[in-house]
């Protein structure tokens, strides 16, 4: 392992409200913000960012579901 490796690293998160954390990211060609997972068992993606993904080729539908958050809703 390189000294690189083990440094830690500092991310910017900002807070949504609810208690929801969000990091700055790059998927493809797109800047994103993506949700923090800090334990569900699925992670979501808006879908607006899901049609422009697809519009670049970068992702594909292969199904849908229906969840109850933690808050109940």
């Amino acid at each position: 392992m390189t000294y690189a490796e083990w440094l830690p690293t500092a991310i910017p998160m900002s807070e949504k409200g609810t208690a929801t954390y969000y990091v700055t990211a790059q998927v493809g060609r797109e800047t994103v913000e993506l949700l923090v997972d800090t334990g569900a068992g699925y992670a979501t993606l808006n879908r607006n960012l899901i049609n422009k993904l697809k519009q670049a080729g970068d992702a594909r539908h292969i199904g849908e579901i229906e969840g109850i958050l933690a808050n109940g809703e």
